[in-house]
């Protein structure tokens, strides 16, 4: 094929020098994937890896309805024996990601090695791998990784068997499952329909083949995403549920937006090196795809850069969203590497010398980013879980940012800036009607917007903010319990002696804290009395001139292990400690 020339012109010469450079890349790549498999327990579980998480538990309760961003409940309901809660549960499933990752560089690998040497092809995968983004989330329980490896593996067989039916059938099928679990996989749409416009233009003898071979992956794709469509369809339940998140659809139209420029700049001014070499080897492939000989292999690398384009216009262009565009796009610095020798056709063992130094530049930049982020920021969102089972050892709902409590009902919106900007835009308050009718009797304040202790007015330029209305009410009804933890609650300042009206949202126990005798609903009650209260009015009489007095839900509950801990348990999406 057209490929293999420019790999045979372009191979570094098997000398001393090129074999020491692939050694080491390989041993910089191995190292880099022995670090990462440490990095998996130790780096900050994001808020979206919860909600992924999330959604295994109320499919299995029969509360998940929403057809679309959920296949994936199909393939990771085993993380539901993989520990006792949801951080030990999603270090499993990002086990399985590390996997993909392998599976990832694999592709990578036999892609670049088709087209342009083993050099390359070494160089596409170190270069996939150490990008800051990539370190970072490159194997978190979300979507994108599961797609991207869909893509590559999909990419991988429709350039390497072009002609051979299974191969692009299997391909069809692996992009109906990446659509299936996240509609983001429309990115690689134009990418995969130019690589079979380019296995059709470019066959010779093998035409007709290719082009059946064409037919058959779309018609693969188009029955298998019908089919695992209304497959997933058909497991759903159908009961309605309260979230207020299905309210919020028009979400969707939302995503095409100018996205957010800091998530772009942190990248450029971390790896600048990558977008340089990417740069210019998108130009080499350019040049590449004008000589007749070698044109396919230009063009191949060009599509697998098409996905880059759409950090210009999509919206939620967050770090983790890099996952699905790094390893295609690498092959790019792949390629460039491979062109060294034909720079100094004389002098092999300086092009492998230039081509070492180039990755040594971007591995200490790597490194460096390793050491800056390795401790572990996992262990205190373990320590909350911990504290949340041992209040409540049965699931109960709750309120919180994202379904941190993986296995227990979350109530409210996922608040991310895009839903809380909807739903302050449509300016109805929920959180009294959703507490009267769901009974939470916690929450669990992982999010600014949650913080009960600052005022409406404190709290005012947060992205995460709750209507006023709502923060006031759930400031009214819950008590900081311990750390992050918020249990339902009343607080009254002091007493005068005279009965007064209240309300209780929230059904259950109440444990009475004060410093003498009071009366609720006309029972006496010493201090440390638990009464169950009904939700609704009741009346409150303590001694006149009598000081504060708490009621606070539970009977006789343990008191979590250890110190509390500061309410921020999320480290953010991008990296740390940047100078």
């Amino acid at each position: 094929m057209e490929d293999s020339n420019l790999k045979a012109a372009s191979a570094i010469s098997s000398t001393s020098a090129a074999r020491v450079l692939n050694v080491g890349l390989l041993l910089a790549i191995l190292a880099l994937l022995a670090t990462k498999l440490q990095l998996l327990s130790t780096l900050n579980i994001n808020w979206d890896e919860f909600l992924f998480a999330s959604k295994i538990y109320a499919f299995e309760r029969g509360e998940l309805t929403s057809q679309l961003q959920s296949f994936h409940v199909h393939l990771f309901g085993w993380i539901r024996s993989a520990g006792n809660n949801g951080v030990d549960q999603i270090i499993a499933a990002r086990e399985f990601m590390f996997g993909l990752r392998l599976l990832t560089c694999a592709c990578i690998f036999l892609i670049g090695r088709r087209l342009f040497g083993t050099t390359g092809a070494l160089v596409a995968v170190a270069a996939s791998m150490a990008f800051s983004y990539v370190i970072m989330h490159g194997e978190s329980f979300r979507a994108d990784p599961l797609i991207t490896s869909c893509f590559m593996v999909a990419a991988s067989l429709l350039i390497l068997f072009p002609a051979r039916m299974l191969a692009t059938v299997t391909a069809g099928v692996l992009m109906a499952v990446a659509a299936m679990i996240s509609i983001k996989a429309a990115i690689y749409g134009p990418s995969i329909a130019i690589l079979l416009l380019i296995n059709w233009r470019t066959a010779e003898e093998s035409r007709g083949a290719v082009l059946r071979a064409s037919i058959g992956f779309c018609v693969a794709s188009g029955i298998a995403l019908l089919g695992l469509y209304l497959a997933h369809q058909a497991s759903l339940g159908t009961a309605p549920a309260y979230e207020l998140t299905d309210k919020l659809s028009d979400t969707g139209t939302r995503m095409w937006a100018p996205p957010p420029s800091g998530t772009f700049t942190l990248t450029y001014n971390w790896d600048r090196t990558w977008w340089m070499l990417t740069a210019l080897g998108g130009l080499a492939a350019i040049g590449v795809m004008l000589k007749a000989p070698h044109r396919r292999t230009g063009l191949i690398v060009l599509a697998m850069m098409l996905p880059l384009t759409t950090l210009s216009f999509y919206r939620n262009s967050f770090p983790y969203y890099y996952i699905c565009l790094i390893p295609p796009a690498s092959l790019a610095i792949g390629l460039l590497a491979s062109l060294a020798p034909r720079v100094l056709p004389n002098r092999p063992a300086l092009a492998a010398i230039i081509v070492g130094l180039a990755v040594l530049l971007a591995g200490t930049r790597t490194v460096r980013l390793i050491g800056l982020n390795n401790d572990d920021t996992v262990t205190p969102q373990r320590r909350v879980l911990a504290a949340v089972k041992r209040l409540f050892p049965e699931p109960v709902p709750y309120i919180d940012r994202c379904s941190m409590v993986v296995d227990y009902p979350k109530l409210g919106i996922f608040m991310s800036t895009l839903v809380s900007g909807v739903y302050r835009e449509r300016g109805a308050p929920v959180m009294q009607s959703l507490v009267e009718s769901r009974q939470p009797p916690f929450i669990l304040e992982n999010s600014p917007g949650l913080n009960l202790s600052l005022s409406v007015e404190q709290i005012a330029a947060s992205p995460y903010r709750l209507l006023p209305e709502d923060h006031l009410y759930l400031q009214k009804h819950y008590l900081r319990y311990w750390g992050p933890i918020h249990l339902a609650g009343r607080q009254f300042e002091s007493t005068d002696g005279q009965a007064h009206s209240f309300e209780l949202p929230v059904a259950g126990p109440y444990s009475v804290i004060a410093e003498n005798a009071i009366a609720i609903d006309g029972q006496t009650l010493e201090p440390g009395a638990v009464i169950d209260l009904e939700a609704g009015q009741h009346t409150l009489q303590g001694p006149a001139g009598g000081n504060r007095v708490i009621l606070r839900y539970g009977r006789a509950l343990p008191q979590p292990e250890g110190p509390p801990l500061p309410r921020g348990m999320f480290t953010g999406l991008g990296f740390r400690n940047f100078p």
